[in-house]
């Protein structure tokens, strides 16, 4: 290996001494005044070949590195950014050929624009001017990989996984709504469409059968014409628009799907059966026909309403003076019997008065009287009323109890009396007597109140007067 010296002499055969260059060879180290050996050049300190060519160890010298194509049996033999695969000079597998800038490029991905398949990455093909699966494959976006579409009858999630003339409804791979599937050839034909006749059940459209020669959907299922596919009935109490869209015994009512009248729904059954009579058992109103509640378990009508018989069902109670029937029709209290004139109406029980849509009992209406000053020979009365009365008088009686005494006062506007020329220490048995004046409905009535009242002794009165005067 020649390092430190560049010339060297030596004598010739005419007797002379000549120069001769010594060149630094492939690998060793160089400096500034070394020269390398032919077609080598000094990189970091190092006698090495260019870029464009490789070491041949055979020949000792630098040969330019073979092109895309060539026949190699080392890597080194091929140009930069080429690898040595199966004896030839090639692009690694992520990576193509570009003819003019003569490099290996990175293929392209799922999408790029594209002139030829060797431009995508593996898997993929050059479709119609950008990088895809081919047309029976669809792409993974998740695993970056294409699948084989999927036949008929297969599950999916998105359009382009089924196959070729099939497409995704209700995550199933299937024929378009106006289309049949033909099972011996694997594809979709042009079906006969609902309400259409038919001979066959196969020519229908997906989701339709040949019923009675007519193309129609199964029992259980009603045809939705925004659709155009069969969807199941609709059960209790979801939304309709029209009676064949819900389920067996149920009609469509207020765009609800619903038992129909006298009918009920039995949830643990899931079926329509006969609505509870008035007076039957029941579990809850819903059981009861129309009209009725379950009251004690028992269909009934409401408080406020009575039951006819022939016409089977309930009506709003009546109110005071309306004309009846039965007591049963009125709002309790009230019965119904006849009134002055003899015609039945709803009033209130004898011995009650009406008194702002109540009926009170005639008790209450007596009055509430007080001893104001009793004196040897007077008596000094006032009274109140529990209720404020219209039209109502008082007759005042006042009768000796061991004799055969009475006197009698007639006022409509009274609220107090006095009662003189009486005999000392006499007991009295006053009647103050309201009159309840009749109307269109109700006779004339009275109500009385009775008090024992004693005049005083006649030295009680001077003993009254003297505590006065003093």
């Amino acid at each position: 290996m020649f390092v430190k010296f560049t010339t060297s002499y030596v004598r010739t055969y005419t007797g002379f001494c000549a120069s001769y260059q010594v060149y630094v060879l492939y690998g060793n180290f160089c400096g500034l005044s070394d020269k390398c050996a032919q077609g080598m050049t000094c990189i970091g300190g190092i006698c090495t070949c260019s870029d464009q060519s490789y070491y041949d160890q055979t020949r000792k010298t630098c040969q330019n590195r073979v092109p895309y194509g060539s026949v190699c049996n080392n890597q080194d033999i091929c140009a930069r950014s080429l690898s040595c695969s199966g004896l030839y000079c090639s692009c690694s597998s992520a990576r193509y050929y570009d003819q003019l800038s003569m490099t290996c490029i990175n293929r392209l991905n799922y999408g790029y624009p594209c002139s030829s398949n060797d431009w995508c990455v593996a898997g993929l093909s050059c479709e119609g001017g950008s990088c895809g699966c081919s047309s029976s494959q669809y792409y993974d976006a998740m695993s970056a990989s294409c699948y084989s579409r999927f036949p008929h009858g297969y599950l999916c999630s998105l359009p382009e996984q089924c196959a070729q003339g099939f497409i995704c409804v209700g995550y199933v791979c299937r024929c378009s709504s106006s289309q049949y599937y033909d099972s011996a050839n694997f594809r979709c034909r042009s079906g006969i469409l609902y309400g259409q006749n038919c001979s066959d059940q196969v020519s229908c459209v997906q989701d339709l059968s040949c019923y009675s020669g007519v193309c129609d959907c199964p029992q259980n299922k009603f045809y939705d014409t925004s659709s155009r596919t069969c969807q199941y009935k609709r059960t209790y109490g979801m939304i309709c628009y029209s009676l064949d869209q819900c389920a067996q015994d149920l009609v469509c009512d207020g765009n609800v799907c619903r038992c129909s009248k006298d009918y009920y729904y039995d949830y643990i059954f899931q079926t329509c059966k006969k609505s509870v009579d008035y007076g039957d058992s029941c579990n809850s109103t819903d059981q009861c026909s129309p009209g009725l509640v379950c009251w004690l378990d028992i269909c009934q009508c409401s408080q406020s309403s009575y039951y006819n018989t022939s016409s089977r069902s309930c009506y709003t109670q009546l109110s005071h003076t309306d004309s009846c029937e039965t007591s049963e029709q009125c709002l309790s209290p009230l019965l119904c019997v006849p009134d002055i004139s003899s015609i039945s109406r709803c009033l209130c029980p004898s011995e009650t008065y009406f008194y702002y849509y109540n009926c009170i009992n005639e008790s209450l209406l007596a009055t509430m009287a007080i001893d104001e000053l009793t004196k040897s020979n007077s008596l000094h009365l006032t009274w109140t009323l529990h209720f404020s009365l219209p039209n109502v008088s008082f007759i005042v009686t006042c009768r000796e109890v061991s004799q055969n005494f009475q006197r009698q006062f007639r006022n409509s506007e009274i609220s107090e009396i006095y009662i003189d020329g009486l005999l000392p220490g006499t007991q009295y048995n006053v009647i103050i007597t309201i009159l309840l004046p009749s109307d269109n409905y109700y006779q004339s009535r009275s109500v009385d109140e009775s008090l024992i009242l004693t005049t005083r002794l006649k030295h009680h009165d001077i003993f009254w007067q003297l505590r006065e005067i003093t």
